[in-house]
């Protein structure tokens, strides 16, 4: 990870990053033209690093929301009583679906 993230790399995403804040701002936008409203933390700023990280491992903008769900999925786990069952199947099920997704876009 300390690889992915040294400065170089960072110079080097800048374009990605402006292109992904350019286009959440106008998504944004668009949300306050039908409903004249936006949340600035759930319709920008969560998802620019997802966005970002998304553009840095190749995968799809439209595959986010499933990635999101299932790290949401696991992350509860962690973050949570371990007294909680459903924590577990959640957890379970969203890192064998992440697995799967990514099973099928790595090349061996």
């Amino acid at each position: 990870m300390d690889k992915a993230f040294r400065k170089k790399v960072i110079k080097n995403l800048t374009e990605k990053i402006e292109i992904a804040a350019k286009e959440l701002l106008n998504e944004a936008i668009n949300k306050t033209k039908e409903k004249r409203e936006i949340e600035l933390i759930k319709d920008f700023a969560n998802p620019l690093p997802a966005r970002v990280i998304a553009d840095m491992l190749g995968i799809p903008h439209q595959d986010l929301s499933k990635i999101v769900e299932w790290s949401n999925g696991i992350a509860n786990f962690v973050l949570v009583s371990k007294n909680d069952k459903d924590k577990y199947i959640n957890a379970a099920s969203s890192l064998r679906k992440m697995r799967e997704y990514f099973s099928k876009r790595i090349l061996y």
